[in-house]
């Protein structure tokens, strides 16, 4: 699932695929996960009466907070495909600096020579 969104060697291909994907999948684990909260709160109200007191709030804070964390892994997943785009472009980046130098050189000389 989304554990692998940090691995560096996934390239900046697969690091943009979980990225686009990290939506999807958390959107269903959050599904998953809101239900096994429902019920497993609904379980313990059956045994306890200070959680059937306070069920609803327990569920509601237990959602909020799952929510939170699947938006932070969301965003993780985001900024990892954008650092590896940026990697790239230094790698882009520098050789065009190089020649953008080498130009201005043959420029300068060439303006004066004439």
């Amino acid at each position: 699932m989304l554990g692998a969104a940090g691995q560096a060697d996934k390239g900046v291909v697969g690091a943009f695929v979980t990225s686009f994907t990290a939506e999807l999948q958390t959107r269903w684990l959050a599904l998953r996960l809101r239900r096994r909260i429902a019920n497993r709160v609904n379980e313990l109200a059956q045994s306890s009466d200070v959680v059937s007191e306070h069920a609803a709030k327990l569920k509601k804070n237990a959602n909020a907070y799952v929510g939170r964390r699947l938006a932070a892994l969301r965003k993780y997943a985001q900024f990892h495909a954008n650092e590896r785009l940026f990697s790239l472009w230094h790698i882009v980046h520098y050789p065009l600096f190089l020649i953008l130098v080498v130009a201005v050189i043959v420029h300068v000389i060439a303006v004066h020579m004439y």
